[in-house]
């Protein structure tokens, strides 16, 4: 078992966290290939779990007598590859659940997936496609809202890059990042954008690149 201290900004929370277990294995692994999972729970005591200010009254505005609390996170990870020729698929899941001991109304499950595949056709015409989502509780640390909000953040991209001559690549990228709160005390912050560019590239062989690309444009 092993404790390790934290402190908030300004002293404002002094949490400790103990790993109780985090198990990583490889499950498979071959040439081209592999898995690796993990199973990990922590154990997490903060003396101002809300950032309250010094000399707020927790019973009068919160109905809580203490501003400390401490809660429990288990959590449960998958990393997966597979190469296929000169293409490569990349997965990463990771989930968990967090449950608190006093501010019960905070319990929630989040995620963090992220997936990639690496395309190629032939030695000249190669591209991306991703996508990732997370989903987490808000941190109290920036805001005066002691209001449980869940934020999801999802992204998509696809980008396609063309070998035209030595050192020079036509590409264009396709870009959607949203951003979505669940307390309506929240909303304002909650945004979508989607975005284009296209160009051309050139990739000197000592690392530098030059982009000649038209201004982006919102879809």
């Amino acid at each position: 078992m092993r404790i390790a201290p934290t402190a908030g900004p300004c002293w404002r929370g002094l949490a400790t966290a103990a790993a109780l277990a985090l198990l990583p294995a490889a499950a498979h692994a071959d040439a081209g290939q592999g898995i690796n999972y993990s199973v990990g729970a922590t154990l997490t005591n903060d003396d101002n779990l809300l950032r309250l200010p010094p000399g707020f009254d927790p019973a009068g505005a919160l109905g809580a007598i203490q501003k400390s609390d401490s809660f429990t996170t288990t959590s449960l990870g998958l990393v997966a590859y597979k190469e296929i020729g000169i293409q490569r698929l990349n997965l990463d899941v990771q989930v968990n659940r967090s449950r608190y001991r006093r501010f019960t109304y905070l319990d929630n499950d989040g995620h963090n997936i992220v997936g990639s595949w690496a395309w190629a056709v032939g030695h000249r015409l190669r591209g991306d496609l991703s996508f990732s989502s997370k989903e987490s509780l808000s941190s109290f640390e920036d805001t005066n809202s002691r209001v449980r909000n869940i934020n999801t953040v999802t992204a998509q991209s696809a980008s396609a890059y063309l070998q035209v001559a030595p050192d020079w690549e036509v590409f264009g990228v396709l870009s959607n990042d949203d951003s979505s709160n669940s307390a309506t005390s929240n909303q304002a912050a909650s945004y979508a954008s989607r975005n284009t560019e296209t160009g051309l590239r050139y990739s000197a062989r000592a690392g530098h690149q030059l982009k000649l690309v038209p201004a982006p444009k919102p879809l």
